[in-house]
């Protein structure tokens, strides 16, 4: 009965959307150089960053944040010749100014 319900459940929910960057850009700066620039402007700017190491580079973000405004997700990913970045935002489908600059001044 279990199996089934869960069939059931699953066939209702809805299909996951494709998710779209807001920003993609490259970098041929180290994860290090990137992240230390960006959270140097993030922090002068007052603005809550965490940061979530993966294998190949990692993720900034200020998700959880209290007061910290729409939540965004910036991935750096270092497995190419040129680390590759996408920014990708919750809720307003426009990519903030303010994270746009940060990334083009570090990179």
């Amino acid at each position: 009965m279990l199996g089934v319900s869960f069939l059931l459940f699953a066939a209702l929910a809805p299909a996951p959307q494709r998710v779209q960057p807001l920003f993609r850009a490259t970098t041929d700066k180290s994860l290090d150089a990137f992240g230390a620039c960006f959270t140097r402007v993030e922090e002068q700017r007052a603005q809550a960053w965490a940061f979530m190491p993966k294998e190949r580079g990692g993720t900034f973000t200020n998700s959880g944040a209290n007061g910290s405004g729409a939540p965004y997700w910036l991935q750096v990913d270092t497995a190419f010749r040129r680390a590759k970045i996408r920014l990708f935002g919750d809720e307003d489908p426009r990519p903030p100014t303010s994270l746009i600059e940060a990334v083009n001044r570090c990179r």
